[in-house]
């Protein structure tokens, strides 16, 4: 009865939160895409911030290639690669990667989406990062190239 009573009050405080619906999903991508998509670009990006759990931060580095506009994610990605933690660097060079391939000319021009300014600058700081992983700072100057080509063909396109 008495542990009931706690429960309850707990539960009328507010003190005890759910758990992040990305922690529930794993690194599952058809499951990290419909929490994406359930979820809400705005509410993704925003767990991407320091001030968010490791975990949290993690599940929605692996969620980003799944946002509407994915391209939003881009500059958090690439000064998250430039990091020295040893998971959430490389997961996010994989997402940068995952989105630059899913980021042609023809998906930009469909959504009349271009890939902002920020980003690329965000990419070549990357890629000119001398204290970043060599293998981090490739990733950078591919996608920031991979981009760039996509924007000029869009543009020529058009």
């Amino acid at each position: 009865m008495a542990l009931a009573a706690v429960g309850w009050a707990v539960a009328m405080t507010g003190s005890a939160q759910a758990p992040d619906p990305l922690l529930a999903v794993g690194a599952d991508p058809s499951e990290l895409a419909r929490v994406a998509a359930r979820l809400g670009d705005d509410a993704i990006l925003e767990r991407l911030g320091p001030e968010r759990p490791l975990a949290v931060r993690l599940a929605a580095v692996r969620a980003c290639p799944f946002l509407v506009g994915p391209e939003a994610a881009l500059e958090a990605l690439a000064e998250l690669a430039a990091g020295r933690h040893p998971r959430l660097a490389p997961a996010a060079a994989a997402s940068l990667l995952a989105i630059a391939d899913a980021t042609g000319a023809a998906e930009l021009s469909r959504r009349e989406a271009s890939v902002p300014d920020a980003a690329l600058e965000a990419l070549d700081r990357l890629a000119a990062d001398e204290t970043a992983r060599p293998d981090l700072r490739a990733v950078g100057a591919h996608v920031a190239a991979q981009l760039r080509g996509a924007l000029g063909f869009a543009s020529s396109a058009s």
